[in-house]
């Protein structure tokens, strides 16, 4: 699946915290960096780099931020994109 996901345009590891979002349902980046091996720094990169793409969503509890994935159709919106995509997380 992360493959696929590559081939939209997106990095390996912007692969790998998508998927472990969509597993989670959310998570902070903290956990995500556990769940993916992904440093924190990388994985806040990658979060934000989704965010822009419209894939995912954050939010603010209790002081830490929470990433959580959007709908399949955001997915739809960045195959379209593809071409256009440029990854900080690469």
């Amino acid at each position: 699946m992360e493959k696929g996901l590559e081939v939209l345009g997106l990095s390996k590891k912007e692969a790998q915290v998508y998927f472990a979002l969509v597993r989670a349902s959310q998570s902070s980046v903290g956990k995500l960096s556990q769940l993916t091996g992904i440093n924190r720094r990388s994985v806040y990169d990658c979060a934000e780099s989704l965010m822009a793409s419209g894939l995912v969503s954050y939010q603010i509890l209790a002081r830490k931020r929470f990433s959580s994935p959007q709908s399949s159709r955001a997915l739809m919106q960045c195959s379209r994109k593809k071409g256009r995509l440029q990854s900080p997380c690469r």
